[in-house]
């Protein structure tokens, strides 16, 4: 059996071309011996508009991929999380925010929310649209 190695996708967004910050992330990439995938890349059409990047990461080992991340979370990158999956078989699902509830509802419905999408699933996520009307928040 084939060993696995670990994988994380990244985000970034900004003006990454003409800052050169791509090219440090891919430099930074490959100097921790580790490979990258560009598995979405819009380019920002004016110098009003960001461009976005989602880019898989594969390092040899979990200690090599971890410190990866954290280079590139220096460089602006944010991990994009794994709780999509969940939300999408989650019959009911809670947002947490500082120690409290601050939505509730069915997990497809949460996914849909563009405030969860964009604090917890990155702000690009593209999910289902659904009714919001599937999720309240909760009583103060």
């Amino acid at each position: 059996m084939e060993h696995q190695q670990p994988t994380e996708i990244v985000e970034a967004e900004g003006h990454l071309i003409d800052s050169q910050l791509l090219n440090v992330i891919f430099d930074k990439v490959i100097e921790r011996q580790s490979r990258f995938e560009v598995l979405q890349f819009d380019i920002g059409r004016t110098n009003d508009e960001f461009s976005h990047l989602k880019l898989q990461i594969t390092s040899p080992d979990d200690a090599t991929l971890r410190e990866l991340v954290e280079d590139l979370m220096a460089l602006g990158c944010h991990p994009l999380p794994e709780r999509e999956a969940a939300l999408r078989i989650a019959d009911s699902a809670y947002v947490l925010e500082n120690g409290r509830i601050a939505l509730e509802g069915p997990g497809p419905a949460l996914l849909t929310d563009s405030k969860v999408q964009a604090a917890y699933l990155g702000a690009r996520a593209r999910v289902p649209a659904g009714d919001p009307a599937q999720f309240r928040e909760p009583p103060s």
